[in-house]
């Protein structure tokens, strides 16, 4: 009896422990699974968080690349369009080209937005035809343009350019060539201007970059000026065999251009 009693404590004891065991092995799994997906997860997640401060420091290190002062030369090629006086006879007027150059500095706020300021000499014409009288009207600037230009992306091999701003032009000089009759009881025009000029300015162009960071260019394009203010001076009196032959005229001038610049 004693025997069989011992029998049944062992096989009791031997339940418990197999009973006590199994949820602890359960628990461990289950531990050790959750482990392995953290592990797993962690890597992917540092890469991504790596990733995006770096492609932001690299779009702003190319913009602040852009950032700066820009000084190039400048020529053109210009044609001038003049209200003129007719009142003492048949008049036209014909094209003639002039010329201009000078030089500019630019600031690049980035590769899209720039601010110019150019000083330019411009040596003007235009013929007039006065009772078949050939003449040639001369005036001569110094122009100070202040624009702000548009870039589709000044740091590619081509980019196109819109620009517009004020301009304050000097004048230098004034002439009317070809002194003779002009068919009208000897009446002969005279050429006065006013010492300055306000207009505004506009225009258009494409730049070619060169080198491996684009910093030298090669511009060319279009460039407008429409006066604002009247340019003829009639504060003197005229003789009477004498006229004024600019009466209440704005200047508009519109040229070609070609230059170089180089960032620094």
């Amino acid at each position: 009896m004693k025997t069989k009693l011992n029998i049944l404590f062992a096989a009791c004891l031997f339940a418990g422990t197999a009973y006590s065991q199994e949820p602890q092995t359960k628990t461990k799994t289950t531990t050790t699974t959750t482990t392995e997906t953290e592990q797993k997860a962690t890597p992917d997640t540092v890469v991504k968080v790596e990733q995006a401060p770096a492609a932001e420091k690299q779009e702003a290190k190319s913009s602040d690349e852009w950032k700066g002062f820009h000084i190039g030369a400048v020529g053109q090629a210009t044609f001038t369009d003049i209200k003129l006086n007719g009142d003492n006879g048949e008049l036209t007027t014909e094209y003639v080209v002039g010329y201009g150059a000078g030089g500019f500095i630019g600031y690049f706020f980035n590769p899209h937005v720039e601010l110019r300021a150019e000083a330019l000499y411009s040596s003007l014409a235009q013929r007039v035809i006065i009772n078949e009288t050939k003449r040639d009207l001369n005036l001569s600037y110094i122009n100070f343009p202040l624009l702000l230009g548009l870039h589709s992306g000044y740091n590619k091999s081509v980019s196109i350019n819109i620009v517009a701003g004020p301009q304050i032009g000097i004048n230098t000089g004034s002439s009317l060539d070809g002194e003779g009759s002009e068919g009208v009881d000897t009446v002969q025009a005279t050429v006065k201007v006013k010492p300055a000029d306000i207009g505004f300015a506009y225009g258009a162009g494409l730049d070619f970059g060169f080198g491996p960071e684009k910093l030298v260019h090669l511009n060319v394009g279009f460039r407008g000026v429409a006066g604002i203010v009247d340019i003829s001076d009639e504060s003197n009196n005229t003789t009477t065999n004498n006229y004024y032959i600019l009466d209440r005229s704005k200047l508009r001038t519109y040229s070609g251009y070609a230059g170089l610049s180089l960032k620094f």
